[in-house]
């Protein structure tokens, strides 16, 4: 196989295009600017309601998107079925219609951003794909910088596990932490970081390790487990395709990513590698309380489902319907389907995901190294959410969204992987 080249930054983009993609770093940041009070909330964090806003912006910004965006053939059919069948559930069925609409939103707005990068990387080729890549990249180190700033403003004021600015919650804004990290290492492996001028190389291969280092951190170790599993899959899948990995500079990126990771403050009971590491550690005499309650939250999750199988509750419904947890998700994204849609439907809905991940992984020997670190987020974001909410709240799940349409897309017209996107 004749490997494509990975390209230098791209020049010959649209300012419009840059604009766009540029809001993947500049939205969290920004909402995390209005926020910065530890006083002032937002249901569900700011930044989880401004990331919808990327799918808008395509389609105002890139009209020549628009011709091409609603996909064909009978997945498109079965996908479609599936929207419209949520959003009955959630103006009829769900307790709570207004954030269940909130919290429904987040799926359009994933499959029209993946639609909408799929499209534009027909037009103007993988540059759209490798920028959208660098700026993921970019999001997390950028969103930290507000930290210090919220610090130096509201001293002795901030607790640090739940006054994420526009995240609200550590873990949360972990989601945004995790799909930068991924994005660096997938970047690093494909050989980004060794072409271009000095001083890009160097910062790219700064930006990964620091990125890297911010996402082990948080001491989430839902992050420490999918990270490494899902990088490693797809870059396993990128050899069996026939590109050259660099593993050497891969693996190169853990002892400065971990020994960083261990200097920078523990903040929190949950924020901090050392802190999670002795929480862990004093946790260790039942399973139950290893998992962080979760098999105990998982078991009470598949007992509602067997109260209403046939048509769920309507999406985003779980914290109103008990009052034994406080967490406004089940932590795991099959449950949450077949809890919110129905078992038939949800099945439905599983199946379509793992028809688009098969898609996503066989498509990639038509794309190029080019969207390896886009497979990259996927694959580390669909693991992570059998363990978390990372499909629940909209940051994690759109910039996802992102990263699948680079990854079903083609960059010649005429390929018929090209028409190989979400819905389709």
């Amino acid at each position: 196989m004749s490997m494509a080249p990975i390209h230098a930054p791209a020049h010959r983009l649209p300012a419009r295009y840059i604009a766009v993609l540029s809001l993947i770093a500049l939205l969290p940041f920004g909402s995390g600017l209005l926020m910065l009070d530890p006083n002032d909330a937002v249901i569900l964090g700011l930044a989880n309601i401004t990331i919808l806003l990327i799918a808008p912006a395509m389609l105002i910004a890139w009209p020549e998107i628009r011709a091409d965006l609603r996909p064909r053939g009978r997945l498109a059919s079965l996908t479609m079925l599936l929207l419209a069948y949520g959003l009955a559930l959630a103006a009829i069925r769900a307790p709570h219609m207004g954030f269940s609409l909130l919290t429904f939103a987040m799926w359009p707005a994933l499959m029209i951003a993946g639609r909408g990068l799929q499209q534009a990387i027909r037009h103007h080729g993988p540059h759209v794909a490798e920028v959208a890549m660098i700026i993921l990249l970019l999001a997390g180190p950028l969103y930290i910088l507000l930290l210090p700033l919220m610090q130096a403003f509201y001293p002795g004021q901030i607790h640090w596990s739940f006054d994420m600015p526009a995240f609200n919650h550590v873990r949360r804004m972990g989601h945004l932490l995790t799909v930068s990290a991924a994005a660096g290492v997938g970047l690093v492996a494909m050989g980004r970081v060794s072409r271009g001028p000095v001083i890009y190389r160097l910062a790219l291969g700064a930006l990964a390790i620091l990125a890297l280092a911010l996402a082990i951190w948080t001491g989430a170790r839902g992050i420490w487990l999918s990270l490494p599993a899902g990088c490693a899959l797809a870059l396993i899948t990128a050899r069996l395709a026939g590109y050259k990995v660099h593993w050497g500079a891969t693996l190169a990126l853990l002892p400065p990513a971990i020994g960083l990771a261990c200097l920078l403050p523990t903040l929190g009971r949950h924020f901090g590698v050392l802190s999670e590491i002795q929480n862990t550690l004093s946790r260790t005499d039942s399973i139950g309380s290893m998992s962080s309650g979760r098999l105990i939250l998982w078991e009470h999750t598949l007992e509602l489902i067997s109260q209403e199988p046939l048509t769920g509750y309507g999406w985003g419904q779980f914290l109103l319907l008990q009052n034994r947890f406080s967490v406004p998700q089940a932590h795991n994204l099959p449950l949450e389907i077949l809890l919110g849609v129905g078992v038939p439907m949800g099945v439905l809905a599983l199946g379509l995901i793992l028809i688009f991940w098969v898609k996503a992984h066989r498509n990639i020997i038509h794309t190029g190294p080019w969207a390896v670190p886009a497979l990259c987020v996927l694959d580390t974001m669909l693991i992570y959410s059998l363990l978390s909410g990372t499909f629940f709240y909209s940051v994690g799940a759109v910039l996802t969204g992102l990263a699948w349409g680079i990854c079903l897309a083609s960059p010649k017209p005429d390929n018929p992987a090209s028409d190989s996107g979400l819905g389709t």
